[in-house]
């Protein structure tokens, strides 16, 4: 099973059958049928009829298919031939043609019965006409017989005992051709074969196609050999083309969604970066607010009473989120302090300026100072709204 499974994917599921019947050295009639394997089932996706070499080689032909071809029609000789058991095929075919130089024609053998054997014989040159065509577009024939001998390997197929076909009508026996007679009756309409209705006169090239599918012995094999080495070499190539191509594009995939999500990650990172540098710039200059006054007070001896850096530390407590500040002056001067001039302070009075998010949180803010019992009143002395902003400007004077 897993020989079989390998076979599939290496060959393929689709196959060529052509059956060319000479009317003469240069007059042909062509009959071409592509079948494919579905679920087991094989049947046809495609068939051409056609009457010289020209339309064989204008059709578009898929170069991965493999081409399975009979010939027959004139310079196709048919004999049946007595046999003995000593006899091998070059014994028969010098028995039954005498005097005839072996080496310029491919023959075929085939058993009627246990005295007699069918002999076609095809002249090596008219072979090698289509055989150069099938090279020259790229095909793989990896198969050829002759005359009616392809009707032999689905003979098992059929379900009556004689069949006319190409002015020929065949009796069958035990899944066997015993008998051929010339014929003027009509072709059978329809064939019933396996399932598959076959129009009669496309039977022979349906036959050549199922030769992929269950291999058969036609004309020395030897010759297609190469045939069929190059054309396995040419499905592993393109199976592995298409596989090393799928995976490096699976490959700029995953790095690009990587790619995304590192760059989104990125992104969100240096933003909230860039806001928390915001902040620590504001919470620097804050600190630096601080230690200025913190020095002057310091400095003219007001922060010598732990009572300043209570209020100081109380008011910090109470600060929601929401309210920030931009001046916080404990015991402030009552005027600007001129160089030279002595310094007056407004002892008792805590000024506050900065910058409130939302109303509500401000009044909340300033209820919940006014219930401090150190503090004694509060002087809301400006409140208003920022331009071109959500926030809103307050000033506002405690008294303790």
């Amino acid at each position: 099973m897993l020989n079989d499974w390998i076979k599939t994917i290496v060959e393929g599921k689709k196959s060529y059958g052509l059956e060319i019947i000479y009317k003469s050295e240069e007059e042909i009639e062509y009959k071409l049928i592509q079948t494919v394997l579905i679920k087991g089932q094989i049947s046809i996706a495609e068939n051409v009829k056609g009457s010289s070499f020209k339309e064989l080689m204008d059709i578009k032909w898929d170069k991965s298919i493999p081409l399975f071809l009979s010939i027959s029609g004139k310079g196709v000789l048919r004999k049946k031939v007595k046999v003995s058991n000593r006899e091998n095929e070059v014994d028969i075919f010098q028995k039954a043609l005498p005097n005839t130089k072996i080496d310029d024609f491919h023959f075929q053998l085939v058993e009627a019965n246990s005295d007699f054997h069918w002999l076609m014989v095809l002249r090596k040159s008219l072979f090698q006409k289509v055989e150069g065509i099938f090279q020259n577009l790229g095909i793989h024939l990896l198969g050829l017989e002759l005359g009616f001998l392809p009707i032999q390997n689905i003979a098992h197929l059929l379900n009556v005992d004689e069949i006319n076909i190409d002015k020929l009508k065949l009796s069958l026996e035990s899944n066997r051709l015993v008998g051929v007679e010339e014929s003027t009756s009509p072709l059978n309409d329809r064939i019933d074969l396996a399932g598959e209705n076959i129009n009669s006169d496309k039977l022979m090239a349906f036959a050549n196609s199922l030769r992929f599918f269950n291999p058969i012995s036609g004309v020395e094999q030897n010759i297609f050999a190469i045939n069929h080495r190059e054309f396995t070499q040419h499905r592993i190539f393109k199976l592995g083309l298409i596989g090393a191509l799928s995976f490096f594009l699976l490959l700029l995939l995953i790095n690009f969604f990587v790619f995304q999500e590192y760059n989104t990650e990125y992104s969100n990172i240096s933003q909230q970066l860039a806001i928390n540098k915001g902040q620590l710039d504001k919470l620097k200059l804050l600190e630096a607010e601080v230690k200025r006054n913190e020095d002057f007070f310091k400095s003219t001896d007001l922060i010598s009473s732990s009572r300043h850096a209570y209020y100081a530390d109380k008011l910090a407590e109470s600060k929601p989120q929401g309210i920030s500040w931009n001046v916080l002056k404990i015991n402030p001067s009552k005027r600007k302090i001129e160089k030279g001039e002595d310094v007056d302070f407004q002892i008792g009075l805590i000024n506050i300026k900065g910058i409130s998010d939302q109303t509500a949180v401000f009044d909340q803010w300033v209820k919940r100072l006014e219930g401090e019992d150190w503090i004694k009143s509060i002087d809301i002395k400006d409140y208003q709204s920022l331009e071109k902003s959500n926030q809103n400007a307050f000033f506002i004077q405690i008294r303790i």
